[in-house]
């Protein structure tokens, strides 16, 4: 193995670690801070740490751009992605929902080949059978085995906070996709970085200290907002200032040592190490939260999720070889 992929391996590594232990601190966050809130002083706090680095040498440059309100779709689908992903943390385990949101990938190929007329092949088509049969075990285990095993449990009710989830890959999907068009309009890193966080601060400000009312407006129920909060008046104790500052912190580790890992290794050689945040999630959600899988059919579609990643990469793969 050369040494520019080992640093590659190393640096992924430190990506999958980096984002569980962001979605372990906003966890312990939201469980008495409300999610909406946590998103806003998240992605607020992210805004504040990138401003030197999105200034220092180019100064106002940086930020000039004519997709201006390109930038302003993407922070709204990224933002809601957010505030989903959040709010569905009080109510799934840790390890269902970064499995889950590497459905992302799937859907990825669906709009490619709808909208940017990627070809589908057999690896690809297998990749998506795989994740939606993992996720369907991940989110009705129950039912699985009530079908090969007969009435021995009982099926509880669907779990809605799986709604949210699906709302999120469906939202992160969507700003990945507008990601690829700010790429081909030539938009620079620190642009984009720098207008999806501004927005986001606005848009999640707007969501999490507003108080909306439900009024009627020539019959139809509409929100209107009413009474601004300011979030000074939160009385937010020291160790939910500290966690939200070190989500992050963490966000930047995870998006520089990503950056960098596709930097230095082949994608194909570094790409499976991003399943370690699976590894580490499953850690982190045993030892604080004390979280298990509800069956062992659930670690088939974690399982399921795997094997579609691995499919896409090897698909990719056999794409570069043959270029």
């Amino acid at each position: 193995m050369s040494y520019q992929n080992a640093k590659g391996i190393g640096l992924m590594i430190i990506n999958a670690l980096s984002l569980a232990v962001l979605y372990a601190i906003m966890k312990m966050v939201t469980v008495s801070l409300n999610s909406n809130q946590a998103v806003f002083f998240y992605k607020f706090s992210v805004f504040l740490f990138i401003l030197p680095w999105i200034f220092y040498k180019d100064g106002i440059k940086s930020i000039q751009t004519p997709n201006l309100k390109m930038h302003f779709y993407r922070s709204i689908f990224s933002t809601t992605g957010s505030l989903t992903l959040m709010h569905s943390l009080n109510y799934l385990k840790l390890i269902d929902i970064t499995v889950l949101t590497h459905l992302e990938q799937m859907l990825w190929l669906i709009i490619g080949t709808l909208f940017f007329n990627e070809k589908l092949n057999s690896y690809k088509v297998g990749a998506i059978l795989f994740g939606f049969a993992g996720g369907f075990l991940i989110v009705r285990p129950e039912l699985i085995h009530h079908i090969f095993f007969g009435n021995q449990i009982k099926i509880p009710e669907f779990n809605k906070a799986y709604i949210f989830i699906a709302i999120t890959i469906l939202c992160w999907s969507i700003n990945s996709t507008l990601v690829k068009v700010l790429g081909h309009r030539k938009a620079s890193n620190k642009a984009q970085l720098f207008y999806v966080m501004l927005f986001a601060s606005l848009f999640s400000y707007i969501v999490a200290f507003v108080d909306w009312h439900l009024v009627n407006f020539l019959g139809y129920i509409i929100y209107v907002p009413g009474q601004f909060y300011s979030p000074l008046c939160l009385e937010i104790e020291t160790w939910q200032i500290a966690g939200i500052a070190a989500s992050a912190l963490f966000y930047l580790i995870h998006n520089v040592a990503f950056f960098n890992a596709m930097k230095y290794g082949e994608m194909t050689v570094i790409a499976p190490f991003v399943y370690f945040k699976l590894v580490f999630v499953g850690i982190l959600g045993y030892l604080i939260f004390n979280e298990v899988p509800k069956m062992a059919i659930s670690y088939f579609g974690y399982s399921f999720i795997v094997i579609a990643g691995m499919l896409l990469i090897w698909s990719q793969y056999k794409q570069h070889k043959k270029n």
